[in-house]
């Protein structure tokens, strides 16, 4: 299974190799955010400051809204990606 940093400078196919450093992507973010108190901490306050911040306010020009879109996809990424690990975990 894969999620948004899986496609980030890779082919269309993958191979066994590019899964392998796709499965370590993945730990390597959820070991970050969510096994460390300080990864933990840090992605609470971008969740709470730009995720629930509006997208666009008034005057702001599309550069700036799809800059905030942009943010906030990454952000969204992570948890995305501290979920799938744990789901994956669960399997086991």
């Amino acid at each position: 299974m894969s999620n948004q940093f899986d496609e980030l400078g890779s082919q269309p196919e993958w191979s066994e190799d590019d899964q392998a450093r796709f499965d370590k992507l993945d730990y390597l973010i959820h070991k970050t955010f969510e096994q460390g108190e300080a990864g933990r901490e840090l992605l609470e306050i971008w969740t709470e400051n730009l995720i629930f911040s509006p997208s666009f306010e008034a005057g702001d020009n599309d550069l700036v809204i799809g800059h905030k879109e942009g943010v906030k996809s990454f952000i969204r990424n992570i948890i995305l990606t501290i979920r799938k690990v744990e789901s994956d975990e669960r399997r086991k």
